[in-house]
């Protein structure tokens, strides 16, 4: 999508809050993310499960203290997953620096 955002700043408030999420957990994953027109949805049965590695760097991302950032471009392709699916259910989001890496997607058959 040629409008798609580039800086956390021009995402909508969802999306800010999802961004912020997988800052803030670092490493693990994100299960059951509805997305409702290309927008995720961090309803009740939203969970986080974090994953601490020995040897690593575990604190919070360093990024989640910036008002304003370019948005990785991780970010940008789970942006156009959102975008393309549309209305589905992220059954698992893994997360690893802070950063989307892997993304299981459950939709209507």
């Amino acid at each position: 999508m040629t409008n798609r955002p580039v800086r956390f700043s021009q995402l909508s408030p969802a999306w800010r809050t999802l961004v912020r999420q997988m800052q803030r957990l670092n490493y693990g994953t994100m299960s059951n993310i509805q997305n409702v027109d290309g927008e995720p949805v961090l309803d009740a049965g939203f969970q986080i499960v974090a994953s601490y590695r020995f040897r690593a760097e575990n604190n919070v991302r360093p990024e989640r203290s910036l008002s304003d950032f370019l948005l990785p471009k991780e970010i940008l392709w789970l942006i156009e997953i959102f975008e393309t699916e549309r209305s589905c259910r992220v059954a698992r989001l893994e997360v690893r620096g802070g950063l989307p890496t892997e993304v299981d997607v459950e939709a209507a058959a």
